[in-house]
C-alpha cells in the first residue's frame, strides 16, 4: 500500500522513474526440468548407450578422495533414475604408499561416437606411471561405457593399452557413417630441426579398434581440432596450427591404407 502511494506521488510530481531492469535476478523452474543430485560434475554427454532407442545421460562426477565416477541416468515414466551403482573410472588417491599408476591430473573424458545401428559412449583416460623423481607419460586407455539388460554400467574393453596422447578427436574420417578416433602426440625433435607429430587412427571393426600410426612432419600435435568436410571428398578432416618447426595451418585427412596425410 505504501509502495503504491509512493509511486502515485512520484508520477503526480513529474519525477522520472528509473529504467526497468535488463536482467532477471532469478530464473523460474523450467517445465518438466529435472535436477540431478548435486555433485561436482566434470562432463556430461547424451547418447543411447543401451540401444533401446532412447537416449541416456552419462556424466563424470567427483567421488571420494579425488576419484572420478561415471553415472548413467535413464528416463522412465517421466522420472530420471540412476542405472545401478556409479562406476569408478579414476581410482581414489591411495591412503598408504605411492601407487604405480597415478591418475592425479590425468585427463578423463567421454566421447560420443557413431557405430552401425546406434551410438557408443567411449571413455578415454591418460594415466601416467610415476617413479621417484621421474614422471613418464604412460598410457592411453580406451573403453566403452556399456549398459546391458538393465544392469549397472561397466567398462567394455575395446582397445589395447597404447602410448599416451596429447589430444583425441572423434571424426568420420572415411565418410562411411562410422566414427574413428584421431589421436595425436608431439614427438621429440629430430636433431633440433624437425618437430614431427604422430597421428594414430582408431578404426572400429565391430568389436574392437584397429590402430594405424603415421608420422607427420608438422609440430606440434597437442591442439588439433575438428574441421569437418573441408575438401568436398567423403569423410571429415581435422586441422592443426603448427607451433613448432614448419609454421602454418595444416589439414589432416585419411589417406590410402588408413594412413594419415597432411597438407598446408
Amino acid at each position: 500500500m505504501l509502495h503504491a502511494l509512493a509511486l502515485s506521488a512520484l508520477v503526480a510530481g513529474g519525477a522520472v522513474l528509473p529504467p526497468a531492469p535488463t536482467a532477471v535476478t532469478t530464473v523460474p523452474d523450467e517445465p518438466a526440468a529435472f535436477t540431478l543430485p548435486e555433485a561436482p560434475t566434470y562432463q556430461a554427454v547424451v547418447a543411447d548407450v543401451d540401444a533401446d532407442g532412447f537416449a541416456e545421460l552419462v556424466r563424470l562426477v567427483r567421488g571420494e578422495r579425488g576419484s572420478i565416477v561415471a553415472e548413467v541416468w535413464d528416463e522412465e515414466g517421466g522420472a530420471w533414475t540412476l542405472r545401478g551403482a556409479p562406476l569408478t573410472v579414476v581410482p581414489p588417491r591411495p591412503t598408504g604408499g605411492q601407487g604405480n599408476v597415478v591418475y592425479a591430473g590425468a585427463p578423463a573424458q567421454l566421447m560420443v561416437r557413431r557405430v552401425p545401428g546406434g551410438e557408443r559412449v567411449t571413455l578415454v583416460r591418460r594415466p601416467r606411471f610415476e617413479e621417484p623423481a621421474l614422471e613418464v607419460d604412460c598410457c592411453l586407455l580406451v573403453h566403452d561405457i556399456v549398459v546391458t539388460d538393465g544392469g549397472p554400467p561397466t567398462l567394455g574393453d575395446v582397445a589395447d593399452r597404447d602410448i599416451t596422447a596429447d589430444a583425441v578427436l572423434v571424426l568420420d574420417l572415411d565418410g562411411d557413417g562410422v566414427d574413428e578416433l584421431l589421436v595425436t602426440r608431439s614427438l621429440p625433435p629430430l636433431g633440433d630441426i624437425a618437430y614431427p607429430t604422430e597421428a594414430r587412427v582408431y578404426r572400429w571393426t565391430g568389436a574392437r579398434f584397429a590402430v594405424t600410426a603415421t608420422e607427420l612432419p608438422i609440430g606440434s600435435g597437442d591442439a588439433p581440432y575438428a574441421l569437418g568436410d573441408s575438401d568436398g571428398e567423403p569423410g571429415e578432416e581435422a586441422a592443426l596450427i603448427s607451433t613448432l618447426g614448419r609454421p602454418g595451418l595444416f589439414r589432416i585427412a585419411l589417406g590410402p591404407d588408413g594412413l594419415v596425410v597432411d597438407e598446408a
